[in-house]
């Protein structure tokens, strides 16, 4: 099983694979998806997370609190496999 997240702004949308193939998603606020990473997803299993680029272009406040979500599910993730940093 592998958990894949596109993180957003305000929503992020994941998807569960197990073989390839989704066995569940959705779409939802980023504090229910960062409640799921706390509490209901396996995290014995990989989390893959759409990291931000910008290729040089300008970028707002927007990709910027995006950076932030994208350090907080991976710390939620991490305190829920017993990772110390």
């Amino acid at each position: 099983m592998i958990l894949a997240i596109d993180p957003g702004t305000t929503e992020s949308a994941w998807v569960r694979l197990d073989g390839g193939l989704p066995t569940a998603h959705a779409k939802e606020g980023n504090s229910a998806v960062l409640a799921r990473l706390r509490a209901e997803f396996d995290p014995t299993n990989p989390l893959a997370i759409e990291m931000i680029a910008s290729y040089g272009m300008a970028v707002g406040k927007e990709v910027f609190a995006t950076c932030v979500l994208i350090g907080r599910m991976v710390a939620a993730w991490e305190a829920r496999a017993g990772v110390a940093r």
